[in-house]
């Protein structure tokens, strides 16, 4: 499998900093690079791994939360080229578990969400923790693909309101589980993904401001991942960018010979 992906990171029109980081195939955001917008176009081939942190805490805390999660996955992206293969559940967990402990020793009160892709030779296994979304674009079709851990969800799913009543009423967005606080032992595992798509992985900052129909429509229009992701970015900014926002597209393609 190849992969041609675009990452765009922004702290958003009101919030000061950005607690958000990303990994794509060993790049994430440096605390060096501080609170500029981070914007990278590339390509990859498998396997590899696309992932989302949102941190939470304030601040200091909320971005160190985010940083320790990408640079753990630099471990894993080696452990999964290592394997090649599937089965990736115990591994992830591991690494959720030495990341938790790690933030937890801070001493401070700071969590993340996560929203994964490890995307192998045949197909693409995606995990999560919190309210972090990935979704899919296959032959013509768009969904969802994870599950918001947060209390809105939680009521939705019982079925007596609808998502987005749910999200949009008290205490809707807070969150019942993320790493570095509480018991993590509880990633959710999606079914495996066979072929070639289009992912969407991004923070709450991007589908705050953005439907899932809005979501579709620029994921659908624009051939080109780069514009894709700039689209969704500027729309969100230009929608209030009240959160930071940060959005990894990504195109997976199946073929044998491939130039970068």
């Amino acid at each position: 499998m190849q992969v041609r992906y675009s990452v765009r990171s922004h702290r958003g029109m009101v919030r000061a900093n950005n607690e958000d980081n990303f990994f794509a195939d060993g790049v994430t955001r440096l605390a060096e690079y501080g609170c500029r917008p981070f914007s990278i176009d590339a390509a990859a081939a498998s396997p590899l791994i696309l992932a989302v942190c949102d941190g939470m805490g304030g601040e200091e805390n909320g971005e160190t939360a985010s940083r320790i999660a990408v640079q753990g996955l630099s471990k894993l992206q080696d452990e999964i080229k290592a394997v090649r293969g599937h089965g990736y559940k115990q591994m992830v967990q591991g690494y959720i578990n030495a990341v938790n402990g790690e933030i937890s020793s801070c001493g401070k009160r700071s969590g993340t969400t996560l929203a994964m892709a490890m995307i192998n030779e045949k197909s693409t296994c995606c995990f999560s923790i919190g309210d972090s979304r990935i979704y899919m674009l296959k032959n013509g079709m768009f969904s969802q693909i994870s599950v918001d851990h947060t209390q809105g969800a939680e009521i939705a799913g019982k079925g007596f309101i609808t998502a987005e009543q749910a999200r949009l009423g008290k205490g809707g967005n807070k969150l019942t589980r993320c790493i570095g606080i509480g018991n993590c032992h509880n990633v959710d595992e999606y079914a495996s993904i066979g072929g070639k798509c289009r992912l969407l992985i991004c923070s709450d900052g991007l589908t705050d401001m953005l439907s899932d129909h809005t979501i579709k429509q620029v994921l659908s229009e624009y051939r080109q991942i780069a514009e894709a992701a700039d689209t969704l970015l500027c729309n969100a900014l230009n929608a209030g960018g009240k959160d930071n926002i940060t959005i990894i597209a990504a195109d997976i393609i199946q073929t044998k010979f491939f130039c970068g």
